[in-house]
């Protein structure tokens, strides 16, 4: 339900920030009409964001663009009937006109969107989407991120699936009115200077992020170096509620996987060696912690099973493996990060000593006991 200007407006519009018939003519260097579709009202949708909540591969107020972490996927659904509205029982499925009037239980549709500073702006820079026109429901308006086009919409719940490999930061907000009309054109007629809906984004998953640091006694670093850091067996599927019943909640799926830290590009992890001539050494000062990758985003769990790889410099490789708990029982919850510090002890010398003691003669009782006959 995409609906396109006629006529060129300028770039105000594309991003969303007229607000009128008014402001779009005013903004023209000619006059401009507006292709509103039948049924629909003169009022715009424009969506606000506030910063993302917590701290994940999308740091503090991150726009959300093509390339960094989106795009947005965005619904506007019909929350509650108007206040005397005779429009049928809210079905987020009805998209169309129907022998009741105009009535419009989803305005929009998965719509493709970016975070641009504080507002929403739409993927297509020639759309525009209008509230309806006839005074039937109030809407409220669920994003999420990375858009994925398998989301599925029933008449009174949305899901959206999705696959993860790690380096994906999955968040989701919503922007739910409180009044009869909010969010309607009857809300904006009568409230012109009301503010846009706006939805905070929440990070869905937990980040863990990686150092590796020396111990106290640790000996030989020098030959060492970090090839792999993998989080093991953990699930690469999983299902976001993102309106209905249980909205925002994320179910895991039955798959397991192996994640691998990578750079930020999504590139394999690039070690930086303490020696950069030898190519091998892990920094000896236990107080330095020298970071690793980007970091791995997990679905939350209560424990994850983490493999670090070492190369050796006689070419050969060593393994260890550690189950990362919390203390206190507490368990891995969505939108908190976690640092883990890789201790390294080193390598060891096998030295071994052997003592080679005399045989013991066995004392017989009669002499002849010891004699055997042929």
């Amino acid at each position: 339900m995409k609906f396109r200007n006629l006529f060129f407006c300028a770039a105000a519009l594309a991003f969303g920030a007229c607000s009128s018939d008014e402001a779009l003519v005013e903004e023209a260097t000619q006059d401009v009409a507006v292709a509103v579709g039948e049924g629909l009202s003169e009022i715009p949708i424009e969506l606000g964001s506030g910063a993302l909540e917590t701290r994940a591969a999308l740091i503090g107020n991150a726009d959300i663009t093509a390339d960094n972490g989106g795009p947005l996927g965005v619904y506007g659904l019909a929350r509650a009937l108007q206040p005397g509205a005779t429009a049928p029982s809210i079905d987020w499925q009805q998209q169309s006109d129907n022998l009741a009037g105009y009535e419009f239980g989803c305005i929009l549709d998965n719509v493709q969107a970016y975070k641009n500073d504080s507002a929403i702006v739409w993927a297509d820079p020639d759309a525009v989407y209008f509230y309806p026109m006839r005074p039937s429901y109030a809407y409220d308006f669920y994003a999420y991120a990375p858009y994925q086009a398998g989301a599925q919409k029933t008449a009174n719940a949305v899901a959206v699936p999705f696959t993860i490999d790690g380096t994906q930061d999955i968040v989701y907000g919503a922007a739910h009115g409180t009044g009869d009309t909010d969010f309607s054109a009857a809300y904006y007629r009568a409230n012109s200077e009301a503010a846009k809906p706006r939805i905070t984004l929440k990070h869905l998953l937990t980040r863990l992020t990686f150092f590796v640091s020396a111990t106290t006694d640790a000996k030989n670093l020098h030959r060492m170096k970090v090839n792999t850091v993998e989080v093991v067996n953990v699930p690469n599927t999983l299902t976001l509620a993102l309106a209905g019943a249980n909205e925002g909640d994320i179910t895991p799926g039955s798959g397991l996987a192996t994640f691998s830290l990578r750079e930020s590009d999504g590139t394999d992890l690039a070690f930086t060696p303490y020696d950069a001539q030898t190519g091998y050494g892990i920094n000896p000062d236990a107080e330095v912690k020298t970071p690793l990758g980007e970091s791995i985003m997990l679905v939350p769990g209560e424990s994850y099973l983490v493999r670090v790889t070492f190369g050796i410099d006689t070419g050969d490789t060593a393994e260890a493996e550690t189950l990362f708990t919390l203390p206190n029982g507490d368990v891995f919850e969505s939108g908190v990060s976690h640092a883990v510090t890789i201790r390294v002890s080193g390598l060891h010398e096998i030295q071994l000593e052997a003592v080679l003691e005399p045989w013991d003669e066995y004392q017989y009782s009669d002499e002849a006991d010891g004699e055997i006959e042929i």
